[in-house]
């Protein structure tokens, strides 16, 4: 039994970053009901293909959702979202506000349906001001925000990075939003409105490192830095068998067996006696630091291999932070 069990949610979300929401709170116990129109949602056939012909995509962020085709054009369609809405109590969607379906499925208008009904909406620009009605995408929000020109090696063009993380992140963002309106609900007996934007998401993750502020106060913009860390001794390295990552954050690392970047290889505390087969340059850096955060770098067909990654707890809910730092 999860931690959200009893908790009905209304999912009419599509692709990525909301859908996410919806699986996080599926893997916590909600039921999650997905509403399809007949033809069934665009996602599912969107991208790379199984065997069966569902992308691949949609049999992540579709697990543990129940799914039912409804027409909410029709009149009859209409009148059974509405009664959805009474018996639940979180809607999810990304529908920007100039959408066809966007005043059936605003806050104000299922307020009035089910007073302590909670509604989230994933969009580019969120649900208000001058950018609410355009598309956005996470390769397009991550441009706007300015991390782009931050990726890659010095004198690379532009880069995104292969992994939708503005996507993962509002995602999971939208996801924190409902637990706290959840508990917000609890205490009060009201409903919210939850609105996470993918341009808000990437402004932050892009000023996560002080971005903004290293301009505003020292004038300095942040170049391109390949893997190297913007303030700690960061490096991939090739070694005789496979690549190794090393990663240092502070002066004394010695007993972190692990990290966000980092698949450990769980011997000991020791950099030199853990990571084996180096490059006299990784070597070198070995012997200098003693001890800290490494990893064997692997490839994504190996992850499965990883004793982390094959552990008691859903990778969902893995964060990567190491308890001994």
């Amino acid at each position: 039994m999860g931690t959200l069990n009893g908790i009905r949610v209304i999912d009419l979300s599509r692709f990525q970053a909301c859908p996410l929401c919806g699986m996080v709170l599926a893997d916590m116990g909600a039921e999650v009901i997905r509403l399809e129109p007949p033809e069934g949602a665009p996602d599912r056939t969107w991208g790379q293909l199984g065997p069966d012909g569902e992308t691949l995509l949609f049999k992540v962020a579709a697990r543990n959702k129940k799914s039912i085709t409804l027409d909410l054009k029709s009149p009859e369609g209409k009148d059974i979202f509405q009664k959805l809405v009474g018996q639940s109590d979180v809607v999810l969607h990304n529908f920007t506000p100039g959408a066809p379906i966007a005043k059936e499925i605003n806050y104000p208008r299922l307020k009035e349906i089910n007073e302590s009904i909670i509604v989230a909406a994933v969009s580019g620009y969120g649900q208000n001001g001058p950018d609410a009605e355009n598309p956005c995408f996470d390769g397009t929000a991550q441009a706007r925000a300015g991390s782009m020109p931050l990726n890659g090696f010095p004198g690379d063009p532009p880069l995104k990075p292969g992994l939708p993380y503005i996507d993962v992140t509002s995602g999971l963002c939208a996801a924190i939003g409902v637990i706290l309106a959840l508990y917000h609900r609890e205490k009060t007996g009201k409903g919210q409105s939850i609105d996470v934007s993918l341009f808000d998401t990437a402004l932050f993750a892009n000023q996560s490192v002080g971005n903004l502020m290293l301009y505003q106060l020292f004038g300095e913009i942040r170049q391109q830095i390949g893997n190297r860390g913007f303030h700690s001794f960061n490096g991939c390295f090739k070694a005789k068998d496979k690549w190794v990552m090393v990663a240092t954050a502070t002066n004394h690392n010695g007993p972190c067996r692990g990290g966000i970047v980092m698949i450990d290889p769980s011997k000991g505390a020791n950099a030199k006696e853990a990571v084996t087969n180096l490059t006299p340059e990784v070597d070198i850096y070995a012997h200098r630091l003693g001890g800290g955060p490494f990893g064997n770098g692997r490839r994504n067909g190996d992850r499965h291999r990883s004793p982390r990654v094959a552990g008691p707890r859903p990778a969902a809910f893995r964060t990567g932070i190491c308890s001994n730092c």
